[in-house]
């Protein structure tokens, strides 16, 4: 229907994609499909001022995981979106004179790993992120655990089930060079991949 269609997050058997339709800069239609065939259902419509490109699927209770921003001078949270309950729980609340929290990831169960980002100092790109922390959030008790820090700008977070390690894009110099690396247990980071000049936005 010529509009924009964002983020599908696959459900955790498999059978399913939840994806976003833009209706307007600030209405998204929150989609489900089955990846059999059939009808779409939409699930809610997100108001919020802008939603990152990733969103992952979390079961037991099933669970959409997002960030966004509610307004435009607020700093990016996670937000859950309950399949049960169709209600929408604000997860973290960074500071606001922060850019603030992306890259949501499940490392374990119960257990969120993001990225929360300083502002960005880059005149060039001052919408992207600045220097940040990787915190673990434990979704029962809303504990949050800081895990490493990082000096460079996080353009990009995923998690590796099989390494059980953290692979991150990186900014090498404000915004003009971009590596992939790799987090371990200890908190060490391993390069790999050799910087290039493209920005990413997701991984």
């Amino acid at each position: 229907e010529g509009k924009f269609e964002l983020n599908p997050a696959w459900s955790p058997d498999g059978q399913k994609i939840a994806f976003l339709r833009i209706q307007s800069p600030s209405l998204s239609d929150l989609q489900m499909i089955p990846l059999a065939g059939g009808a779409e259902t939409s699930l809610v419509l997100l108001k919020f001022y802008a939603i990152n490109a990733n969103m992952i699927w979390i079961d037991k209770p099933d669970r959409l995981i997002f960030s966004a921003r509610e307004k435009a001078e607020q700093p990016w949270s996670v937000y859950a979106f309950d399949l049960d309950s169709r209600e929408i729980r604000q997860l973290t609340f960074p500071e606001n004179n922060m850019y603030g929290d992306h890259f949501p990831n499940l490392v374990k169960k119960d257990q969120l790993t993001f990225v929360r980002s300083e502002l960005s100092m880059d005149l060039l790109n001052p919408e992207s992120p600045g220097k940040g922390k990787i915190i673990s959030l434990n979704l029962k008790n809303g504990m949050e655990q800081i895990r490493t820090v990082l000096d460079q700008q996080t353009m990009g977070m995923a998690y590796s089930k099989s390494l059980d390690k953290m692979v991150f894009w990186l900014s090498e110099q404000e915004g003009y060079s971009y590596e992939m690396q790799m987090l371990d247990k200890t908190g060490a980071l391993e390069k790999i991949a050799e910087a290039s000049a493209y920005r990413p936005t997701n991984l």
